[in-house]
């Protein structure tokens, strides 16, 4: 077979293309090439080296077939700080259509996923499944947008209303996210909450997170809900180093997004409530009215956390969101060894896990708390 070739995508955010997590149609890893002489899916599958280091498995559950892992022209696995992941980005070769019509893979159906690193399976060994949002035929290739099954379920409108009266996170959480283990901080306070029908559950643990000043997100294989001012005091799991080849976790190139915007606006807003005794309680400045009238419930609605750095590394299965990394920027000055200027601690808020031109490579998107920024 040929070597896998390189893809590059032009736009405007530079010549290394769009991040994954922000417009999944834009990514970018190795192309596996079919060789001119190999046979069709429906046959005698071909042993290509096909650069598929995060896939051990992918099978089709509605039809109980595996599809053959050499096949995979692209693929990034993609976990974020919140409730927009897991997701998974496929493009697979069928010049047959056997994927179409023979295994009739269409949208809504599931996929059970094994994902691993091929150099320390320990650091992401994970059986999950997905369901298939979309799936767009272009010629002899098949791209798939998929997400975590028990996100997307929570991302489905509701039938039936549903009321929590003075209940707790621990008993909220579960209703809706089912399959996944738990990871829930502490959170005293109780509010009333809603979901009525024609709602998607994934609003309200939004909204419960912001009111509890907290952050709410999945992973491979559990959900959690966990204040900022927490993760952040856990120790860093990872040391990156930039500009010093010779560590064994190193930063590739970054850059740091602009956020005079998100800091401007976070900043202004002030969250009140009503109560019909004691009048308007919080407020001042640009107001934001809410229906809580806990003055603790009303702070939190200004907790947040702003982005301060994106950047490549060497493939690591075991980065994942909620982490804290410790980042040093070392420069070529003796007198100033560490640039400063830079973030030196960075919670992880998002991981584009993919192999890339031959190497296994992630993505990081990094934040801190918006009142330290």
């Amino acid at each position: 077979p040929t070597a896998p070739a390189r893809i590059r995508v032009m736009d405007g955010y530079g010549r290394h293309g769009r991040w994954p997590w922000s417009k999944p149609r834009c990514f970018t890893i190795a192309r596996a090439q079919k060789p001119s002489n190999a046979s069709s899916l429906s046959g005698q599958p071909y042993n290509a080296m096909y650069n598929n280091n995060i896939f051990k498995k992918i099978c089709h559950d509605q039809s109980g077939q595996e599809f053959d892992l050499g096949y995979i022209e692209e693929g990034t696995f993609i976990e974020t700080l919140s409730l927009d992941g897991p997701k998974l980005l496929l493009t697979m070769m069928d010049p047959y259509s056997y994927l179409r019509d023979g295994l009739k893979v269409k949208e809504l159906d599931t996929l059970s996923v094994t994902l691993t690193d091929s150099f320390a399976s320990d650091r992401l060994d994970a059986n999950m499944t997905f369901t298939l949002l979309k799936m767009q035929s272009n010629g002899h290739f098949i791209k798939m947008q998929l997400m975590s099954t028990s996100v997307y379920q929570a991302k489905c409108f509701v039938t039936v209303s549903k009321s929590f009266i003075q209940k707790s996170i621990t008993e909220i959480l579960p209703y809706y996210i089912k399959g996944l283990k738990l990871d829930i901080g502490k959170f005293p306070i109780v509010e009333d909450y809603h979901c009525l029908a024609g709602e998607r559950p994934s609003r309200l643990l939004r909204q419960i997170a912001v009111e509890k000043g907290a952050l709410v997100w999945a992973d491979r294989d559990t959900l959690h809900f966990q204040r900022f001012q927490e993760l952040w005091k856990v120790e860093p799991a990872f040391t990156y180093h930039h500009n010093k080849s010779d560590e064994q976790y190193t930063i590739a190139a970054y850059r740091q997004p602009s956020r005079t915007t998100e800091l401007q606006e976070g900043i202004q807003k002030n969250y009140s409530g009503f109560n019909f005794e004691k009048g308007s309680i919080g407020g001042g400045g640009v107001p934001a009215f809410t229906a809580s009238q806990n003055p603790i419930t009303l702070k939190n609605n200004s907790v947040s956390t702003v982005d301060v750095i994106d950047y490549y590394c060497e493939g690591n299965g075991a980065l994942r969101p909620g982490q804290v990394i410790k980042c040093l920027w070392h420069t070529a000055n003796p007198e100033r060894p560490l640039d400063e200027r830079l973030p030196g601690k960075i919670l992880v808020s998002a991981v584009a896990h993919s192999y890339y031109s031959q190497k296994f490579q992630c993505r990081v998107k990094g934040v801190i708390d918006l009142a330290s920024a």
